[in-house]
């Protein structure tokens, strides 16, 4: 196709406009199947996901939940010791792969930093002359959401669930909850968390990494905690 060769050429913005183009004559599942792809192809995972994820093909599963930026994930989920899955499942959510997403609280990029949390974890990372700018480039975001989010899951002693709702609504609500609801099992736990956003915020990452899991297997990088494991009680008493 036109947006194929403009690919090969380097000219993503201009296949870009072939690929609209593509989406408007589109008639057949099988079309939009196509359209996603190209999108993937351009890096423009938000239409992919959007043109994919109503479409019930087997290709527009993986179209819809796309290891996107995956050359950037691996290495960093490797060297905190965070699912891949669940990376790929915090991004989906958070930006649907927006670069330079920006949310109503002035969280920003791939996996939504708020400034002062990413002005902290550069010192921690050792990023000199750190601007909030930085925060739309893939590789520092990544790395840094990354480091940030095995942060608050060592806090919560590898329990997923704590440490969604922490990256979500702060670690403060979170540690208070944790003790508020101790001893639920997870699934009591989501339902007693008093923010309907963040109730919604865990199902959705969760579903997102069930899906991941689903179609592309157990085979993800540095799994240490996975979802799920630990049944039963949540907080066993020691």
């Amino acid at each position: 196709s036109k947006a194929d060769m403009l690919i090969r050429l380097g000219m993503p913005d201009d296949a870009e406009l072939e690929i609209v183009k593509m989406e408007d004559e589109a008639t057949t599942q099988e079309d939009f199947v196509a359209v996603s792809l190209m999108y993937s192809k351009v890096d423009d995972y938000y239409n992919s996901i959007r043109v994919a994820q109503d479409l019930g093909l087997p290709q527009a599963n993986t179209l819809s939940y796309p290891q996107g930026y995956r050359d950037i994930v691996i290495p960093y989920a490797k060297k905190y010791g965070v699912d891949e899955y669940l990376v790929y499942s915090i991004i989906r959510e958070e930006s649907r792969f927006q670069k330079d997403a920006r949310s109503p609280a002035n969280a920003l990029g791939l996996m939504q930093l708020i400034p002062p949390t990413a002005k902290t974890v550069a010192r921690q990372i050792g990023i000199n002359g750190f601007t909030v700018e930085m925060l739309s480039i893939p590789r520092v975001n990544i790395e840094m959401g990354i480091f940030y989010f095995k942060q608050v899951l060592d806090k919560f002693q590898g329990d997923v669930e704590l440490a969604l709702a922490s990256y979500n609504a702060g670690p403060g609500r979170a540690a208070d909850w944790k003790v508020r609801f101790y001893g639920l099992d997870k699934d009591e736990f989501i339902e007693e968390v008093p923010f309907r956003e963040t109730r919604n915020y865990i199902r959705r990452i969760l579903r997102s990494y069930g899906a991941y899991k689903a179609i592309y297997g157990d085979t993800a990088q540095a799994a240490p905690v996975s979802p799920g494991t630990n049944q039963g009680k949540k907080y066993p008493v020691n």
